[in-house]
């Protein structure tokens, strides 16, 4: 590989990654020159922007062949829908997201052998970063937040937003599923003093919204959380989240839809449930429900892209939505 390129190395690289024939001798002569190794004439190849496009043009295609909503059973008796939810929430408050979680998902800039206050500050950064998605979505489609904008995320581990929403927006109300990440980040808004923050478990949201017991919100977000519950669960979180957000406001969340290999069905799934299992589970929410639950809350969808948080388990997807003032 550290070998000077030929002619003929050219001619494959443009068929391997450019899947066309070189424009011309001159220019594959020029392709030569300007890079010493093969190696280095490979990775050009590989990273250049027509290769890139090559990508996404075959990806998109396979979404749409891969994509199949139809094994995922969504029928679900009002007792079935209870337990799923009580089993749900109980394991959430042990264990958080599961065992899985840090060995698929975490991010690599937290350690468990640094202290407390290090990974606080790091959780902080990475909350930056996530809203700072938010804000590249809103700005890319032409929209600006109001200053004062309010919150309501859901999540796990949900506190490492409010210094970035300090900063540039509202009030910022955290929905924490573990118990032990809820007592972490009501002690760190704490010592940090972000009075305009609070954390709520989620079960004590629930438990308040048939009482109208507030936490309506301008922006409603929730990354990695939603694909950590079954399919039903997953949408009448959802469900309930979306009703709060304000007229005019916004709605930026992400859920699997699609999971190589997987299938859902209730009853199969409350049959074969291990109350000892905390290694975690991950679930796909098809597109559809998303798309009717989203319409039935006056919402109207602004993108809805693929994304990389899943990884090469199936297909991700963010979708940011405004509700109909």
């Amino acid at each position: 590989m550290d070998r000077s390129p030929t002619l003929d190395d050219v001619a494959q690289c443009y068929r391997l990654f450019l899947e066309r024939e070189v424009e011309s001798a001159t220019i594959a002569v020029m392709q030569m020159a300007d890079t010493p190794t093969l190696w280095e004439l490979i990775n050009r190849f590989a990273i250049s922007a027509e290769a890139m496009r090559r990508k996404v043009h075959h990806a998109s295609r396979l979404i749409s062949d891969t994509y199949d909503p139809s094994l995922v059973r969504m029928e679900v008796s009002d007792a079935q829908r209870k337990e799923l939810v009580t089993r749900t929430l109980a394991r959430w408050e042990r264990n958080g997201r599961g065992l899985a979680y840090d060995h698929f998902f975490r991010d690599p800039r937290l350690f468990d052998d640094r202290s407390v206050k290090w990974n606080r500050e790091k959780r902080f950064e990475i909350g930056h970063e996530e809203l700072e998605r938010v804000f590249v979505a809103a700005h890319r489609n032409g929209i600006a937040f109001a200053p004062d904008a309010s919150v309501l995320a859901l999540g796990c581990e949900v506190s490492f937003l409010a210094a970035a929403v300090k900063q540039r927006l509202g009030r910022f109300t955290g929905i924490e599923v573990s118990g032990t990440a809820l007592s972490q980040g009501r002690a760190a808004l704490e010592e940090c003093v972000f009075p305009a923050a609070e954390l709520i478990s989620l079960r004590s949201f629930l438990d308040s919204v048939p009482a109208d017991g507030g936490w309506n919100c301008d922006i409603f977000y929730s990354v990695m959380l939603l694909q950590h519950a079954p399919p039903p669960v997953s949408l009448m979180l959802l469900h309930t989240c979306l009703s709060k957000i304000n007229p005019g406001g916004y709605a930026y969340f992400q859920v699997p839809c699609h999971i190589y290999d997987y299938g859902y069905d209730s009853h199969d799934y409350l049959s074969a449930w291990s109350e000892s299992d905390d290694s975690g589970e991950i679930h796909a929410l098809p597109q559809t429900y998303i798309l009717q639950l989203l319409a039935r809350h006056g919402l109207v969808p602004i993108e809805i892209l693929p994304e990389q948080r899943l990884g090469p388990m199936g297909l991700s997807f963010t979708f940011f939505a405004r509700k109909q003032a």
